[in-house]
């Protein structure tokens, strides 16, 4: 896990959730985003890869329930 729960592009999502977003400060405020788990962080388009993510809520995605699993035919 990354360090101080700070996660960088290309790292994996260990958890679906909602994360803040931490720009650097000549470029956007900080502010959250849903990340889906084992997706990775991407880049930013102004920042690149200074841009860092932490967890702030984590919630599963739907696709994560069984209940909502598309089954095979």
């Amino acid at each position: 896990m990354a360090q101080d729960n700070l996660f960088k592009p290309g790292e994996k999502v260990p958890d679906s959730g909602i994360y803040k977003i931490m720009h650097d400060r000549n470029h956007r405020v900080d502010h959250e985003v849903t990340c889906i788990a084992n997706e990775r962080f991407p880049p930013c388009h102004g920042c690149g890869k200074g841009v860092r993510f932490r967890l702030f809520m984590k919630a599963l995605h739907f696709s994560e329930l069984e209940e909502f699993r598309i089954k095979a035919a």
